[in-house]
């Protein structure tokens, strides 16, 4: 992932499955911030403290595409860019394939649900 961040954790909740790393871009290929994340069982992504939404110190409030990583997946970006505010909305990636940029990378896993 090519990823130096100074994230630690002195423990991880029992509902998270594991570490992802979540990227807003100003552009589809400008990176404004990137910063480690937990991925819980429930498919949900939350902050470090295992509850709380994902924050990012360095940006502003504003318009960003969210990029995804997984160590062992294809990175997943939203197809246009999302608000990013101080009083944060759901963005569900799994319910319609137009919220992911391109479409080869995703598949229908049935039940109106894409991965």
């Amino acid at each position: 992932m090519n990823y130096t961040g100074t994230e630690t954790v002195s423990s991880i909740p029992s509902n998270v499955t594991d570490w992802i790393l979540v990227e807003l871009r100003s552009t589809e290929t400008t990176i404004t911030e990137r910063r480690a994340a937990f991925l819980k069982n429930d498919g949900t992504l939350v902050d470090l403290d295992g509850v709380s939404n994902i924050k990012f110190s360095s940006i502003t409030e504003g318009d960003y595409y969210v990029v995804i990583i997984h160590r062992n997946h294809l990175s997943v970006m939203t197809a246009t860019p999302v608000t990013i505010s101080f009083n944060p909305t759901l963005y569900d990636m799994r319910n319609n394939v137009s919220n992911v940029y391109g479409t080869n990378a995703v598949k229908n896993l049935g039940e109106g649900n894409y991965g």
